[in-house]
C-alpha cells in the first residue's frame, strides 16, 4: 500500500515557487532553438573506485525501411536497405571509474528484428576509456544567459557547472541473418572517437541538464557520424523530465536515421538505483513510415 502525505504550505514557499514560474518560461524560449539539435550522460567524472551498471530494453513497432550490413562476399561495403516490421533490443552497460582521469566504458546489446522474409540478430560489443577534456568544458548554454536571468530574477541563485569527456572505443558487431535456405553472417570491427560536452544549470532545488555527445567511427574517410542530444528538468535529483534525439548518419551510403524519444526518470531517495522510461519514434531519411518505439532503463550505482 502507498501513502500520500499532504502538508499546508508555507506563504513563504508559495512566494518562491511564484517567482520560479516565469523562470521556466523563460528556459522554453531560450531553448527553443536546441530542440533539433544532435544521450550521454557521462561527461562528469565519477569518484574514484566507483561505477554504474544499466539493463536495458527497447521495443520498435511498424514497418519501415532498416539499414542491414552487407553479407561476406558481397560486392562493395557497408550497409544495405531493408524491410523490418518489429525490432526488440536487449543492453547492458556499465562503467568503472579506476581515478578521476581514467574511466572505463562497456556495452553488449542484442537486437532482433524481423524482416520481409527472414529474421536478423545483430550482437553489438564495445569496450572504450573516457578521461576528462576540461578546455572543451565551454558548456551548451547560448549566449549572455546567465547574464540574462540574473538580470530578469536577481532574487533567485542561479549556478552553473559544465563539463567535458572524450572517449575512445573498439566495436565489434556480428548479424546474422536466418531463414529457409541459409544464415548469411556478417562481421566489421573499428574504432572511434566520442566528444561529449555537458552543462548544468541549477536554481534552489531544480536543475537543467544538457548533454551532447558526437561520435566518429573508424576515420573521417568513412562518412559515419552520430550524435546524441538530451535535455533534462529535474527536481531534487528523484524525478526529471527530458527529450532525447539520437541521429546516425552515413554519408557514404546517403542514410540517415533518428530516433527522438521523451522521457521520465526516477531515483528514490537515499537509493543508488534509478529508473528511466523512453517513449517516442524512429524515422529513416527518404522514407515514409515512422515507428513507434519505447526503452526502458533501470541503472545502479556502486559502492
Amino acid at each position: 500500500m502507498v501513502r500520500f502525505s499532504v502538508k499546508a504550505e508555507a506563504f513563504g514557499e508559495k512566494r518562491k515557487r511564484n517567482k520560479i514560474m516565469p523562470v521556466l518560461i523563460i528556459f522554453a524560449v531560450v531553448f527553443a532553438y536546441q530542440i533539433y539539435a544532435p544521450a550521454f550522460a557521462g561527461a562528469w567524472p565519477r569518484p574514484p573506485h566507483s561505477g554504474y551498471v544499466a539493463l536495458k530494453r527497447g521495443h520498435v513497432s511498424g514497418s519501415t525501411i532498416i539499414a542491414a550490413p552487407r553479407q561476406i562476399g558481397e560486392p562493395g561495403s557497408g550497409i544495405a536497405p531493408q524491410s523490418a516490421y518489429n525490432t526488440q533490443a536487449q543492453e547492458i552497460y556499465g562503467e568503472y571509474a579506476l581515478s578521476p582521469h581514467i574511466l572505463f566504458v562497456g556495452k553488449r546489446q542484442i537486437q532482433r528484428a524481423r524482416l520481409a522474409t527472414s529474421t536478423r540478430r545483430t550482437d553489438y560489443h564495445e569496450l572504450g576509456v573516457q578521461t576528462p577534456m576540461p578546455f572543451l568544458a565551454v558548456g551548451l548554454l547560448p549566449p549572455a544567459t546567465m547574464r540574462i536571468l540574473r538580470f530578469i530574477f536577481p532574487a533567485i541563485k542561479f549556478s552553473r557547472d559544465s563539463a567535458a569527456a572524450a572517449q575512445i572505443f573498439h566495436y565489434h558487431t556480428r548479424s546474422k541473418t536466418f531463414d529457409s535456405a541459409t544464415t548469411p553472417t556478417s562481421r566489421q570491427d573499428g574504432a572511434a572517437l566520442t566528444v561529449a560536452p555537458a552543462d548544468r544549470l541549477s536554481w534552489g532545488r531544480y536543475h537543467l541538464t544538457q548533454n551532447l555527445a558526437v561520435t566518429q567511427f573508424d576515420s573521417r574517410s568513412s562518412g559515419v557520424w552520430k550524435s546524441d542530444y538530451e535535455i533534462q528538468f529535474g527536481y531534487a535529483h528523484q524525478i526529471s523530465l527530458g527529450w532525447v534525439n539520437e541521429t546516425y548518419q552515413d554519408h557514404a551510403q546517403s542514410y540517415a536515421g533518428r530516433n527522438s524519444y521523451a522521457t521520465i526518470s526516477f531515483t528514490p531517495p537515499e537509493h543508488r538505483f534509478n529508473v528511466r522510461f523512453l517513449h517516442g519514434k524512429s524515422i529513416i531519411a527518404g522514407q515514409p513510415d515512422t515507428r513507434r518505439s519505447y526503452r526502458l532503463e533501470v541503472g545502479w550505482s556502486f559502492p
